[in-house]
């Protein structure tokens, strides 16, 4: 059982930010801020899910830009992130 939610999902797809090029190794994190302007989400909710999806080793600690924290996607936050994707296209398919 999934014990994660869309818009859960929706934050950790939009750490990945393939234009800034950030998300994608430690040393170039996206902020909870960029998240926010990236989803629509409140500062809040992406505070709640980060550290769910820490705990769940989705993402991992960025190097801090200034102040703020930062995160990328782990490789198993891109597994996830690949099956779920998947479970959409067969299901689109059916």
């Amino acid at each position: 059982m999934d014990i994660l939610t869309s818009n859960d999902y929706k934050i950790l797809q939009n750490i990945v930010d393939m234009e800034g090029k950030r998300g994608l190794t430690k040393g170039r994190g996206t902020t909870k801020k960029r998240i926010a302007e990236r989803t629509g989400l409140s500062l809040t909710k992406i505070q709640n899910t980060t550290k769910i999806l820490l705990e769940l080793g989705l993402i991992g600690n960025a190097v801090r830009q200034g102040h703020a924290n930062a995160f990328y996607v782990t490789k198993k936050g891109y597994k996830r992130l690949a099956e779920l994707k998947q479970n959409i296209l067969m299901k689109e398919s059916e």
